[in-house]
């Protein structure tokens, strides 16, 4: 035997050995991360497209789905599906991300709303999570995954979001795999958290008194330039102006500037619109996140906007008041 392999071979089989369990062993913590991650229940057809879209385009390089408190470099998606967001919020941040997020570095994907979902492709995917699935089912499949896509395009064209067939286009599958994206224990403990301290601002909110008097009613109906910059800086801190624009001229929701109402525009009526939200037009509710007197100087922004006719205004929707 050479003299070299005999003082070194033990070495070099336990090298061996090491870089041969690296491969065979389970996966490590980043790539747990990577994998799909659905709801407790089966994932549909057009989930299942969904997490084939999220993976093909690297999404993984920048997100993960495990929150991880150790990890600052990925941003977490970890429990997304309790977030709220609107189907048409995440089509138009995937579209262009800049507008919807402050300083967002994530790229657009427009590919993604030209693609059409390949029936081979989901097929394939459904077949590897479904053993007992017959070729006869297959009409059933495709009708299901026609029935939530059309759902989610409803949804955008309520949002004034034109249909282009989107049905059919891969940017659907995305939001319904994004839509779904459940609660890890890591998450469900911050969560938990979390919950106790939305309980305590909500209570603050609901003993808070909105007659005139009020110190809140007072910042709501106040003119003063730091009262004012004070909402200016939540509306922009609280990303409002991803739905209603950066000079309030309205996106998906409405132009907060023409004068033009949905649901009222005294002091109080806004107000309470902040607090409560419009969870069916996808409106959150603030009164968890924002204190009574934080909603008062934002409202004191919006009315300050009127008639300040900024450039690309949204057309008027409701009543003049």
């Amino acid at each position: 035997m050479c003299p070299m392999i005999k003082k070194y071979g033990f070495s070099l089989i336990a090298l061996f050995a090491i870089i041969l369990l690296s491969f065979c062993l389970p996966v490590n913590k980043k790539q747990q991360q990577q994998q799909a991650f659905f709801a407790d229940t089966l994932p549909t057809a057009l989930e299942l497209y969904g997490s084939y879209v999220y993976q093909r385009e690297a999404c993984s390089n920048c997100h993960s789905l495990l929150y991880d408190s150790t990890n600052n470099h990925l941003i977490s998606l970890d429990g997304l599906s309790n977030k709220r967001f609107s189907d048409s919020w995440h089509y138009r941040h995937i579209m262009d991300p800049a507008a919807m997020t402050i300083d967002s570095r994530m790229p657009a994907f427009p590919a993604l709303f030209v693609k059409k979902i390949k029936n081979d492709k989901l097929l394939q995917l459904y077949l590897q999570q479904n053993n007992n699935h017959r070729s006869s089912d297959s009409a059933i499949l495709y009708k299901k995954l026609q029935q939530q896509a059309a759902t989610i395009a409803q949804n955008l064209q309520k949002d004034g979001i034109p249909n282009y067939n989107l049905q059919q286009k891969e940017i659907v599958a995305l939001i319904a795999y994004l839509q779904q994206i459940p609660s890890g224990p890591q998450r469900r403990y911050k969560d938990s958290l979390w919950t106790a301290a939305i309980k305590n601002q909500m209570a603050a909110w609901d003993n808070t008194p909105l007659n005139d008097s009020s110190t809140v009613m007072r910042l709501a109906n106040s003119n003063n330039k730091d009262t004012i910059a004070m909402g200016t800086n939540l509306f922009t801190t609280r990303i409002c102006f991803a739905c209603h624009g950066r000079q309030g001229e309205g996106g998906v929701g409405p132009n907060l500037t023409d004068g033009y109402w949905l649901h009222g525009s005294s002091s109080k009526q806004i107000m309470l619109l902040i607090a409560n939200g419009i969870p069916d037009r996808g409106m959150q509710a603030f009164k968890s996140q924002l204190t009574p007197e934080e909603i008062g100087q934002l409202t004191a922004y919006i009315r300050s906007l009127k008639n300040s006719n900024p450039p690309n205004a949204k057309l008027p929707q409701g009543e003049k008041e």
